[in-house]
């Protein structure tokens, strides 16, 4: 468990917050199990003076807790964490956790399918690259791990495209 204080800007207590993260430091994996694309940073700066030269919207949104929102494929077991009072059981894990090294490109998996699902296809120089178009509608994206930079001519496609997403994150 990791437990964090979250702090207001004048220094007083928000909340206490406390996140199980797993130890994934005993099994050997395969790099190519676990490697997951990131975007270019020329990807970003491309997305960035684009939408600047056409006077495009440009906006970013946040997946709150993205990794556990990925399914994993094969059975990950853990220790419950300290208090649990679960004695010597092992936790069948579900979905991802932050921690093991998995979640990343589990987490990648999900999010392209849902962006596919949407409609985008993939630019050929960046995985994390991805673009619609419907008559004269544009929207460009850059994913970011768990970030979404968009840039597009119309803010309804955007605000569908944001719709489509929080069906299933938040």
């Amino acid at each position: 468990m990791v437990y964090t204080k979250k702090i207001h800007k004048d220094n007083a207590l928000n909340k206490y917050k406390a996140r199980i993260v797993a130890r994934d430091m005993f099994r050997e994996i395969d790099f190519n199990d676990t490697f997951s694309p990131t975007a270019h940073p020329v990807s970003v700066r491309a997305l960035v003076s684009l939408a600047i030269i056409k006077g495009w919207i440009l906006k970013t949104s946040d997946v709150k807790t993205a990794y556990l929102n990925a399914v994993l494929a094969n059975a990950v077991y853990m220790h419950p964490p300290k208090g649990l009072g679960r004695g010597k059981k092992l936790l069948r894990l579900k979905k991802c956790l932050y921690g093991l090294k998995i979640s990343a490109k589990r987490w990648h998996e999900t999010v392209v399918a849902k962006v596919k699902a949407f409609g985008m296809t993939a630019v050929t120089s960046d995985d994390c690259v991805w673009t619609i178009t419907r008559g004269n509608s544009v929207l460009h994206i850059v994913i970011v791990v768990d970030d979404f930079l968009q840039a597009t001519n119309d803010e309804s496609l955007r605000q569908e495209f944001i719709a489509h997403l929080r069906t299933d994150y938040t």
